[in-house]
């Protein structure tokens, strides 16, 4: 079960279809998710790397991208901000969280227990660790969005 910062990520469809809808108060409601449930002042959550996967391919698919572009600034934002939290990360970083990922949260995501996983530095970590790990994974696909969407 994908989570991100206000829990369980099962809203975040919406959100995203909205983002090709017509609908104005729709669209500013799915940006505001982006930027506060899917990448909460700059802290990524097991949600983030599949909807900023998903974000990049619409915005560089043809088919996509022209209904994209009313929220064309609010995705360049989203993904700068993804992309700063990767950059946030020195080199040292990485084997760290790569440690703490070891971790298996997996039976408390499946539940959805985030208090167990609040209640536990070593979950919480292992959350944050894995989240971190998955958007270095996609830093490239994150940075061709930005590169799409910029003059």
């Amino acid at each position: 079960m994908l989570c991100h910062a206000y829990g369980t990520a099962g809203d975040t469809p919406a959100h995203l279809h909205a983002l090709l809808g017509e609908n104005p108060d729709k669209r500013t409601a799915a940006e505001y998710h982006l930027n506060s449930a899917i990448i909460h002042q700059g802290t990524p959550w097991p949600a983030t790397a599949p909807v900023t996967t998903i974000v990049a391919g619409m915005l560089m698919d043809t088919a996509t991208a022209p209904f994209m572009q009313k929220s064309r600034q609010a995705l360049i934002d989203f993904l700068t901000e993804v992309d700063e939290s990767i950059g946030q990360m020195s080199a040292t970083d990485w084997p760290k969280l790569e440690t703490m990922a070891a971790h298996d949260i997996s039976p408390l995501l499946v539940a959805a227990d985030y208090d167990a996983i609040y209640g536990d530095e070593d979950a919480a970590n292992a959350l944050f660790a894995q989240s971190m790990l998955d958007l270095r994974n996609i830093a490239p696909l994150i940075r061709a969005g930005i590169a799409a969407l910029r003059p």
